[in-house]
């Protein structure tokens, strides 16, 4: 951001603001408005957001959600599967690697009731 060179108390003249008359006379007027200016500390470096697309497998991940991955064992599957088919294709995911109680976690998305419902999708065989 730089640093701070000057701070600035404006008053604040003729608002419009002064003339009205509030229900509540709790309101506290702005009387002053600071300014702050600032001075780049390098003027060759600025602010940069990168935004990368990439693809990448969510079976070697650990940021996709339980819900993603068995979304995605789901469409693997054909939408309809048994449960111990679908622990076998969960099971080689890096997030059930890092976590031995996964199979637990693998219900949860199916007790949220956001757009998995298990005898819907095939769970139900």
């Amino acid at each position: 951001m730089g640093k701070m060179e000057e701070h600035l108390i404006k008053l604040q003249h003729n608002c419009v603001s002064d003339r009205r008359h509030y229900a509540s006379n709790q309101l506290i007027r702005i009387m002053h408005e600071h300014v702050l200016i600032f001075r780049k500390n390098d003027c060759w470096v600025v602010p940069l957001r990168v935004i990368r697309q990439l693809q990448q497998d969510l079976r070697e991940s650990t940021l996709p959600t339980w819900r993603d991955l068995v979304q995605a064992a789901l469409e693997h599957c054909g939408k309809s599967a048994p449960l111990e088919d679908l622990y076998q294709v969960l099971e080689s995911t890096e997030k059930a690697k890092r976590n031995p109680h996964w199979k637990k976690k693998f219900a949860r998305p199916f007790n949220s009731g956001k757009n998995l419902n298990p005898f819907a999708e095939g769970l139900g065989n």
